[in-house]
């Protein structure tokens, strides 16, 4: 009677390591795909570091215009935007950390000079450039961005991440282009 318990012990004994070892071999293949996986390619990391700069720029804008302006929808329209594209940005941060992309530090030289630009002009003439520039053009740019991501990215998260941001952006820029002139 203990003869086939022993056996049977170490048939048991003999698959649970072979099993444990096929496992084993087969986890560098998973991580590696995993690691695939994650990365992004040339293109989507252009079109992830554009979106970055662009929110970066709208909350350097944002912030210029709280110290710029005097009217209370221009105000109301910056805090929104520092709020909604500051979350944004940390949203992309961390798709960019999960997808291995280093994101700038600052918006990019477009972005930079055009601010140093607004800086320049009065408050009056600052208020209908920000609500114009940064309110509906720079949200148009940003909504067709988002619409390219969807449609030509092959991540799944960026696209998700891009479908997620959409109704924020298409909202900034209704608000934009209601605003009083």
């Amino acid at each position: 009677m203990m003869r086939p318990a022993i056996m049977a012990m170490m048939v048991f004994g003999a698959l649970s390591t072979t099993y444990a070892y096929a496992d084993q071999l087969a986890q560098p293949q998973h991580a590696e795909m995993a690691q695939q996986n994650s990365r992004l390619s040339a293109d989507e990391q252009k079109m992830l570091i554009k979106l970055a700069q662009g929110n970066m720029a709208e909350v350097a804008t944002a912030e210029l215009a709280q110290t710029k302006s005097a009217k209370p929808e221009v105000l109301t329209f910056a805090k929104k935007m520092i709020d909604d594209h500051s979350k944004a940005l940390k949203d992309i941060q961390q798709l960019a950390d999960d997808k291995k992309v280093e994101l700038p530090k600052a918006a990019d030289a477009k972005h930079a000079d055009a601010l140093k630009k607004m800086n320049a002009l009065s408050p009056a003439e600052f208020d209908r450039q920000y609500m114009s520039k940064a309110g509906v053009e720079d949200h148009k740019e940003t909504l067709k961005l988002l619409k390219d991501i969807q449609s030509k990215a092959k991540d799944a998260d960026f696209k998700a991440l891009a479908k997620k941001m959409e109704p924020t952006v298409k909202g900034h820029l209704e608000m934009a282009q209601n605003a009083p002139k």
